[in-house]
């Protein structure tokens, strides 16, 4: 893959994570209880940690949008995504129910880790110390 459609394809993938992230986000933790059909009070906990996560993880599509040509920084940023997206991936196939979001993560977390290891195509690589 080329340099050029490495970072088109990082530009289109860290949107897509911050369009999908951070909605769900905000509103897992600001509105955890009508997510959860039986207001189950530990479900709601789990929900607006979640929600603070989720909204986390999005965020970082912004935290690196001006590096993303750094080598050090992206690879911090892909780390992490890499990491989120095949955890969240494994949680929600084994809870079983999630078959929508377990594709979504699935899908960003292959491109994510696409990204990772091809990222000396694009990045610029500082001389080490």
């Amino acid at each position: 893959m080329s340099a050029k459609a490495c970072m088109r394809l990082l530009n289109v993938v860290l949107v897509i994570n911050c369009l999908v992230e951070v909605p769900v986000g905000l509103f897992l933790m600001l509105s955890p209880e009508s997510f959860l059909p039986s207001g189950q009070a530990a479900g709601i906990v789990w929900a607006r940690n979640y929600g603070v996560a989720a909204f986390a993880i999005g965020t970082l599509a912004l935290w690196i949008w001006p590096y993303r040509d750094n080598y050090a920084a992206v690879s911090v940023a892909l780390g992490f995504l890499v990491l989120f997206n095949w955890t969240l991936t494994g949680a929600l196939i084994t809870s079983g129910g999630q078959v929508p979001g377990a594709i979504l993560h699935f899908i960003l977390a292959t491109l994510f880790t696409l990204l990772y290891f091809q990222r000396r195509s694009w990045c610029e690589v500082e001389p080490e110390r």
